[in-house]
């Protein structure tokens, strides 16, 4: 990594900040427009502990380890070997299309 005249550390808490900067006002944005377009509201009365946190966990689960199964079974038929070639990078891979499914299928539940 270049130089940028900052630690690590001081690097990652500044692109940390930004990305919950950015996060809130897209979140704040969305709330805003759903009740100008009168969708119903966020809070669920009858939410439970599986709503909220067994059926997330168990799709995430689900589907991260889909994407690193798909990784290991089309890297020798690709091209360009595997796409998740050390940790960081695999983390953010399967993460990003985790929520990608996640959103989408827990969406039409």
């Amino acid at each position: 990594m270049p130089d940028m005249g900052v630690s690590n550390a001081v690097l990652g808490l500044a692109s940390a900040g930004i990305v919950l900067v950015v996060y809130g006002l897209l979140g704040l944005a969305g709330f805003w427009f759903a009740r100008k377009l009168e969708l119903p509201g966020i809070f669920s009365e009858d939410g439970n502990w599986r709503r909220w946190f067994i059926i997330p966990l168990l799709l995430g689960l689900i589907c991260g380890v889909a994407v690193v199964i798909g990784d290991v079974l089309f890297a020798p038929i690709n091209g360009f070997g595997r796409y998740m070639k050390d940790g960081l990078i695999a983390a953010a891979g399967v993460h990003f299309w985790t929520d990608v499914v996640f959103h989408v299928l827990y969406g039409l539940i």
